[in-house]
């Protein structure tokens, strides 16, 4: 699959939308790495005091120093204990570039205050630096720009405090410096698209493992999980639902008289039908065959009879090409205390006394 249909340049999808939620996953997933990240490099930032003490003579220099480092501490110390309130409101990306930001400065700060740099030992330590930019999961465009940022800003503060380096020695760090900030962005750019490719594929795997292949409602399986959950925010809530477990009437006759290929057509427009005219909250499935059972979330039994009759006569009016379609109904509701397989055998138990009545009835109990 190419990236060009649904990413966009930055590595990012074209749907705002979509973007915005695989993010919140990708970060909510990748959470403990993180904080453990951003902790090991405050305290190791910090513990260069030590090379400061031993490098540093001018005293207020060394004081400047060490404010630097406890700031950024305890700006790293703010955002690991806030990691998880910053993920849920959406600032993620924006506080881990002002603090990716802030290390490139200080770090540019500290080159500058101090007295003997040594260009080489800095150069490794932009490297590490920009290596270690792209470890902390962001997105792509601010991941650039700090590098980018670190880049530029440190061959402007060699310029400022080493105004007789060598040209050879400046160029070769230079070259080193841009060699491992194209490969860096190369990888990450493609990373980052692969991650979403992935991403779509495993939401479409998810989908599809959910999902009755013909009517793309949800399986037998997907649908005695939604209602293990149903059941669990009964008791815990108190909240009432019911259940209609219904069948098309006479469908092998369809079958039959019209081909398989019109009895398929059949289940899907009536599943389509009743999709529409029930809530986005209640949960419809695909039983099995010519079955299909709907969870009423918040229903008790009245306004699921209600509900049941008018799928009914939608049904009933319903042009199909094939002629009048029935379906016979059994509907009921949650008693408390039953498990799923409970309400599942009375349930089934009542569309069996509607059809042996003489089918197209509603049963309910």
């Amino acid at each position: 699959m190419s990236t060009k249909h649904y990413l966009n340049r930055r590595a990012e999808f074209k749907d705002k939308k979509k973007e915005e939620q695989y993010f919140q996953e990708e970060i909510s997933r990748s959470l403990g790495f993180i904080r453990q990240l951003l902790l090991a490099v405050g305290i190791l930032y910090l513990l260069f005091v030590i090379p400061d003490y031993l490098l540093i003579n001018n005293p207020l220099t060394f004081g400047v120093l060490i404010g630097n480092r406890v700031l950024f501490f305890v700006f790293i110390l703010i955002i690991y204990y806030r990691l998880s309130q910053l993920i849920r409101e959406n600032k993620y990306a924006r506080w881990i570039t002002a603090y990716e930001v802030l290390f490139a400065v200080s770090f540019l700060l500290i080159y500058y205050l101090y007295e003997s740099p040594s260009l080489t030992i800095q150069s490794w330590g932009a490297i590490i630096i920009m290596l270690g930019v792209y470890l902390v999961p962001n997105r792509w465009i601010n991941i650039a720009g700090v590098s980018f940022l670190l880049f530029l800003g440190f061959f402007a503060v060699s310029f400022m405090v080493l105004p007789n380096i060598e040209f050879r020695e400046l160029s070769a760090s230079l070259f080193y410096l841009l060699l491992i900030l194209i490969f860096s962005l190369i990888s990450s750019w493609r990373t980052n698209c692969d991650k979403r490719t992935q991403y779509i594929y495993m939401k479409r795997i998810k989908f599809y493992s959910d999902r009755d292949a013909l009517t793309g409602l949800y399986n037998r399986f997907r649908f005695e999980q939604e209602l293990l959950e149903v059941i669990c925010q009964a008791v815990r809530y108190q909240t009432p639902f019911s259940l209609i477990f219904y069948d098309i009437d006479d469908f092998k006759r369809i079958n039959d008289r019209n081909g398989h290929l019109m009895g398929d057509n059949v289940l899907v427009k009536q599943a389509q039908l009743v999709a529409r005219n029930i809530r986005d909250c209640d949960i419809y499935a695909r039983w099995g065959g010519e079955e299909f059972i709907i969870i009423l979330t918040n229903t008790e039994l009245n306004g699921a009879l209600e509900i049941t009759r008018r799928i009914k006569e939608l049904i009933a009016e319903y042009p199909f090409g094939v002629g009048s379609i029935t379906c016979s109904f059994g509907v009921t509701y949650y008693r408390g205390g039953e498990d799923k397989d409970a309400i599942l055998y009375r349930v089934d138990r009542l569309l069996y006394e509607a059809k042996r009545g003489g089918k197209n009835k509603i049963v309910s109990g």
